[in-house]
């Protein structure tokens, strides 16, 4: 009896995988469906050309993987059970992609020759945004160490370090300005 219940559960697990050529024929007649899920995801996080081809292949992996698991005496299309596989895959893609750290964006980014040289930045700031500035940005200290000295969560950090950086561009077109003005007052 027991060894009844093991070669049976052997047998099951065996069985329920596709034969090779199962799994090829679902594949050839649904092949598809890949760029049909990955047109989505293009347009939503603006891929470059390799990055799409990955996508497509990531999408293909789940393809077959969704055509090795099929099982059609449980009632479903192929294509809405492989659908779940090929957005599982091509998911778990673009998490991996964007989970690399990214250079923070060019209005986010200050950029100083030397240390000593950010005083016309912060000019126009309070003592608490220059520290926090100074803090966050020259001394790249993280920011749930800055929101655990000032007492506060993170995303308060975050959505002030946003604001005083809006502030300091404001300050920056406005010394543009003055100077353009300057420079056209000197010209006259």
């Amino acid at each position: 009896m027991y060894r009844f219940i093991i070669l049976s559960s052997i047998l099951y697990s065996v069985s329920s995988y596709n034969s090779p050529e199962m799994i090829r024929s679902y594949a050839r007649n649904n092949y598809r469906l890949v760029p049909y899920f990955a047109r989505s995801y293009m347009i939503k996080n603006r891929l470059n050309l390799d990055e799409k081809k990955e996508l497509i292949q990531e999408g293909s992996i789940g393809l077959l993987y969704a055509a090795r698991k099929y099982n059609e005496t449980k009632g479903f299309a192929f294509s809405t059970y492989s659908s779940r596989w090929i957005k599982k895959y091509m998911g778990d893609y673009i998490r991996t992609l964007y989970n690399k750290p990214l250079p923070l964006k060019e209005e986010n980014l200050i950029i100083t020759e030397d240390f000593e040289n950010y005083d016309y930045l912060l000019s126009g700031l309070t003592e608490f945004e220059k520290n926090l500035i100074l803090k966050r940005y020259i001394y790249k200290i993280p920011v749930n160490k800055i929101a655990t000295e000032y007492g506060c969560c993170r995303n308060t950090i975050t959505i002030k370090c946003k604001k005083i950086i809006k502030k300091i561009r404001r300050i920056n077109v406005q010394w543009k300005i003055n100077d353009q003005v300057g420079e056209i007052i000197l010209r006259k």
